[in-house]
């Protein structure tokens, strides 16, 4: 039985007729993953995401064993705390935390860093 039959024909021709969802096809909110896979998808996608900034890195000093640790570190520290704030609170409390993140590294960290010498 198609609950949209007779949908485009019940108004009059030239009157805009609103056509709403049935309730037993309406979206339920989303929640986030519970279980307990996550946490290890969520931290390959922190290693894919350290390999693909090594480019960015090769372009202004040379790749080192030093320099590869160093990336993978402080991505993966990042990483993992994001991830597990998508595996509890959801995706935008990962993406606020990872916004304010590069905002200290990236604008307050330079600021400052003439008064911190």
């Amino acid at each position: 039985m198609d609950p949209w039959a007779g949908a485009a024909t019940s108004a009059s021709p030239g009157a805009s007729a609103a056509i709403s969802m049935p309730a037993s096809t309406a979206a339920a909110p989303k929640r986030p993953c519970r279980s307990r896979r996550c946490p290890v998808s969520t931290n390959a996608q922190a290693a894919a995401n350290t390999g693909s900034r090594l480019n960015v890195t090769a372009a202004v000093v040379a790749l080192t064993p030093l320099v590869v640790l160093r990336a993978v570190v402080l991505n993966g520290v990042v990483g993992v705390a994001c991830g597990w704030l998508y595996w509890r609170k959801g995706l935008e409390m990962a993406m606020a935390a990872h916004f304010s993140a590069d905002i200290v590294l990236h604008v307050l960290l330079p600021l400052l860093t003439p008064f911190l010498q």
